[in-house]
């Protein structure tokens, strides 16, 4: 069902990422508010409906929960091309996946437009230890520093990050149209001008947002601090 509440803007975001990776768990676990584990793998692509609030804003997400499968690339590239922001979801708990991660990332900068936000998101943090989240999250900051994205850590099992996943998207997507916008009409007023940037932690209070840009994070459940 559509929601009829009033929005300020609409955000198209589009998460991507393996097989497996626990994509729709996590879109699900957002919109829902629900953990449901027995979701069938996503064929081709899901589109969900989310409403975000904060900065006394409203924003209407469209959420394209992508396949994972290489056989229906051309059918989800599509999609990166017209998202506003994209998230790059890979499985926290698969050793080998942030080897994949680059390679994803690659993938969204051939297809998606110049202006597109990007978020890395790790997910299943729940079936982690304390040590390996932080060997995890330290590995991942370095990858996402690299490419100049902010890195967020989450669990649809226990909504750690998720709600903070989506914000920050919604937040990244906003900064990036506002500065667009100034800098072709420089005395126009943006819905988005309410915005800081992700270097400026004052607009980033979820602690469990790992700060991508400048290589060291806070576990949300913890509180302990990686480098």
């Amino acid at each position: 069902m559509v929601s009829t509440e009033p929005y300020d803007a609409i955000c198209k975001i589009a998460v991507v990422g393996d097989e497996g990776t626990g994509k729709s768990c996590l879109v699900h676990r957002c919109l829902e508010s629900a953990y449901n584990d027995g979701l069938p793998p996503t064929v081709g692509v899901d589109f969900r409906i989310h409403q975000v609030n904060f900065d006394g804003l409203s924003t209407r997400v469209h959420v394209w929960d992508t396949t994972g499968s290489s056989r229906f690339g051309k059918i989800t590239h599509a999609y990166y091309r017209i998202a506003h922001g994209i998230i790059v979801a890979y499985d926290s708990s698969d050793a080998a996946a942030l080897d994949r991660v680059e390679g994803w990332l690659e993938t969204v900068r051939n297809y998606a437009s110049d202006s597109v936000a990007i978020v890395l998101c790790g997910t299943k943090v729940d079936l982690l230890s304390v040590e390996e989240r932080r060997r995890v999250c330290s590995r991942a900051n370095a990858i996402a520093s690299k490419a100049g994205v902010p890195h967020v850590q989450t669990s649809a099992k226990d909504g750690t990050g998720v709600s903070a996943v989506f914000e920050t998207i919604t937040r990244e997507v906003r900064n990036r149209s506002t500065q667009r916008l100034d800098a072709a009409h420089p005395r126009s007023k943006s819905i988005f001008s309410n915005y800081c940037s992700p270097s400026n932690p004052c607009c980033l209070p979820w602690p469990w947002l790992c700060a991508g840009l400048g290589g060291s994070s806070v576990d949300g459940q913890r509180g302990l601090r990686t480098a």
